[in-house]
């Protein structure tokens, strides 16, 4: 499969596919762009966050700079609690990326 784009953070990525494509294409690719490229959420977007999970900010938010690294404390109503060491945010899931690679945390 050539390249897909995420449609939450507009990251491109590439997915091999095993077997048929157009198969797996009808299956699994309800959007894509203008251009025709196939939308799929990334792994960095879709995963559920829960508390204890690593996240990291999209983008900047008041005084804390894209790439801020912290650990979700809550989520209520779509909106996750998340702690940038001394700081405390409210944040949408569409503001967070999930850490890849991490181990889950004993509470997940």
């Amino acid at each position: 499969m050539p390249y897909v784009i995420c449609p939450v953070c507009s990251a491109s990525y590439h997915l091999v596919v095993r077997g048929n494509l157009q198969a797996w294409e009808a299956e699994h690719v309800t959007e894509r762009t203008e251009n025709g490229a196939p939308l799929l959420t990334c792994i960095r977007c879709w995963v559920e966050l829960k508390p204890g999970y690593k996240v990291t900010l999209r983008t900047e938010h008041g005084q804390l700079p894209a790439g801020s690294e912290g650990i979700v404390q809550s989520c209520e109503n779509e909106k996750f609690s998340v702690s940038f060491g001394t700081l405390q945010a409210e944040l949408a899931r569409s503001e967070l990326f999930y850490v890849v690679g991490q181990s889950p945390p004993s509470s997940a």
